[in-house]
């Protein structure tokens, strides 16, 4: 036996085994920049329909610059949006920067998704918390432009039957921002964890 000959063999074994490993990361790498950049586009869109809305509540505060009550629930209504927006464009600023993580791209795609994931769950936590907000504020402007008060509003205009409607409506557009949401980024996220799945079995 030639144990010079066969040395050689084990190395060009170890050597390709190194090729193909880098072969298979920097695709990995390559197809999960692509991922990470969908995801950052489509939080992006969420982030400009905020800017939106936001610019929106200003018009109509401005509009009605003399009725205290309007400027109040608008003056609430920029406080939440602002707050949402600043939640979800901090998980905006952590998405991407592939190339120049200094730490592994395995780590780099956890955390990718990690910032996906939790600028979902913050959207989820401001949806619960200001679609009743909301609701009452879009309700209580006719009035409060009419020049009623918000006592008047309350005692007249909600029935508990009313409230009932209000409970219902936002238990169904919870659920339909929820299924929007996955179809939005359920297959890019899937996609994203496959990479890191695909990562772990070659690192």
């Amino acid at each position: 036996m030639d144990i010079n000959k066969q040395w050689q063999k084990l190395e060009q074994a170890n050597f390709n085994q190194t090729i193909k490993k880098e072969e298979i990361m920097k695709a990995i790498q390559l197809e999960s920049t692509s991922t990470i950049a969908e995801l950052k586009k489509r939080l992006g869109q969420k982030i400009n329909w905020i800017v939106f809305f936001i610019i929106g509540f200003l018009a109509i505060a401005a509009f009605n610059y003399s009725n205290i009550g309007v400027i109040a629930i608008m003056g609430v209504s920029i406080l939440l949006y602002g707050v949402a927006y600043i939640a979800l464009k901090q998980e905006h600023n952590r998405l991407g920067n592939m190339e120049s993580a200094s730490h592994s791209i395995l780590n780099t795609l956890k955390e990718n998704r990690e910032a996906i994931l939790s600028a979902l769950n913050k959207e989820r936590i401001f949806g619960v918390i200001s679609l009743p907000i909301m609701m009452v504020v879009g309700l209580s402007l006719k009035p409060l432009q009419r020049g009623e008060s918000f006592a008047d509003i309350f005692s007249t205009n909600y029935s508990v039957l009313m409230i009932l409607g209000f409970v219902v409506l936002v238990l169904v557009l919870a659920v339909g921002a929820e299924k929007m949401n996955k179809m939005a980024f359920g297959a890019q996220i899937t996609k994203l964890e496959e990479q890191i799945r695909e990562l772990e079995k070659v690192s």
